[in-house]
């Protein structure tokens, strides 16, 4: 069952990434953030999954993959993976959020 999310505020300029837990798992590392970017102009829609692969002795690999059908500006592909990189290394102290909203200005960006 989705619920309906509140409209967002207008962006001006740069984008806000808002991201809510779809599915996750503690046992095999792994979550599904439902994403959505809202920048000035348009509004995409798309999928983040986190992957972390632990590996003894080492600092865990996080992998983040951002899937949209919509043209995403590049600075804000960066952006919303390594949003999910940072997700995936707080999941072991904070658990995995249910939901996620942060802005970014796109000339901070690069």
């Amino acid at each position: 069952m989705t619920r309906q999310l509140a409209d967002p505020s207008p962006t001006e300029y740069g984008a806000r990434t808002e991201l809510r837990l779809i599915q996750s798992s503690i046992a095999t590392h792994f979550a599904e953030y439902e994403a959505r970017w809202f920048l000035e102009e348009r509004e995409c829609a798309g999928t983040l999954q986190i992957q972390i692969h632990e590996q003894e002795g080492k600092r865990p690999q996080i992998q983040a993959e951002v899937a949209t059908e919509d043209e995403l500006p590049g600075w804000l592909l960066t952006f919303t993976k390594s949003l999910g990189s940072n997700l995936g290394r707080a999941q072991s102290k904070q658990g995995w959020p249910r939901r996620l909203a942060r802005w970014r200005n796109p000339q901070k960006a690069e």
